[in-house]
């Protein structure tokens, strides 16, 4: 739902997931509302991943402007970025 809300107001979106299939289908419903999306299937508890996910958004927009993580877990908390990859797995 969130993909969807910012792609409304305007944002290009890169989401991530693990269901490669999913993902597919809310690019082709954010693209049929009139919004810009593309999608790269892994596992959220992956640096090398995360790594991805950014590199596909300046690959695709040029930039990244804001991430929203929304993968659920408790653990280490803090800014995102101040959070070590054990403390993130």
């Amino acid at each position: 739902v969130t993909a969807k809300l910012f792609a409304a107001e305007g944002a290009k979106v890169v989401v991530g997931a693990r269901r490669e299939s999913e993902l597919a289908s809310l690019v082709d419903e954010i693209k049929a509302s009139g919004g810009t999306a593309v999608s790269l299937a892994g596992d959220v508890r992956s640096e090398d991943y995360a790594k991805a996910l950014v590199a596909l958004a300046v690959k695709a927009f040029g930039r990244l402007d804001i991430a929203f993580n929304n993968a659920g877990t408790l653990g280490e908390g803090g800014a995102s970025t101040g959070v070590s990859e054990a403390g993130w797995n």
